[in-house]
């Protein structure tokens, strides 16, 4: 599963939101395969509660249905689009009024607008970091991405351990420039390597974390870098 949270803010996210299976229909070729384009299914359940930092933090089981926009051909019969079945979990901290989507960026805002549309008084907003100050609250900084506006390129990545001092990431990041940055982040005594993005991805780069731990590292990295 993502390590990839997409975080949201929300002020009225209903507890019981549930959502049963779609009668998924497709067309069938002449030895009954399902080849060509059907309606997408999303299902959701609510699983369980869960404390995190003292917090309760509601926990739902996701199936989405994501659609990929793409023409091509498959045993002669053309489609526009085909279904990518996606499973995650949506975290909701009520004390926070916060929404942690656990998957891809665009997996995430495609089932937040689903979701959207299936509760019409649901509404919520994407957070959107502001990377000058995260970077002025962590000692780690291993990377940047600042987009620029040169032919055949619209973003430069800068790395290394003393990259806070280049002076394009400077002036990147004071002009409001940067779209991505990666830092060490410390829990428990170790270093965990993590990203976050302009639009209000956190990514964790380390598998060995127990999903308890990641709940714990997303939820400070909001406390103290974010919020």
């Amino acid at each position: 599963m993502s390590n990839t949270y997409l975080i949201a803010k929300t002020s009225n996210f209903n507890r019981n939101y549930s959502i049963d299976p779609n009668v998924q229909t497709s067309l069938l070729d002449a030895d009954g395969l399902a080849i060509t384009e059907g309606d997408p299914e999303t299902r959701m359940q609510h699983s369980t509660n869960i404390q995190v930092d003292n917090k309760d933090v509601a926990v739902y089981t996701i199936h989405h249905d994501y659609k990929v926009k793409k023409t091509g051909k498959v045993f002669d019969r053309i489609f526009h689009y085909y279904l990518d079945p996606k499973d995650f979990y949506l975290y909701y901290v009520e004390a926070e009024s916060l929404l942690l989507v656990r998957a891809q960026k665009d997996v995430a805002k495609d089932f937040l607008s689903y979701l959207s549309q299936e509760f019409p008084n649901f509404k919520y907003e994407i957070l959107e970091p502001n990377l000058k100050t995260i970077m002025s609250k962590v000692d780690g900084l291993k990377g940047a991405w600042i987009s620029v506006v040169k032919d055949g390129v619209n973003t430069e990545a800068y790395f290394g351990s003393e990259v806070e001092n280049d002076d394009d990431v400077r002036e990147g990041i004071d002009n409001e420039k940067a779209t991505y940055i990666t830092f060490i982040y410390l829990f428990a005594d170790k270093e965990i390597y993590c990203g976050i993005s302009k639009k209000g991805n956190i990514t964790l780069y380390d598998d060995s974390l127990t999903d308890d731990e990641k709940q714990v590292i997303i939820m400070r990295i909001y406390e103290h870098l974010i919020k």
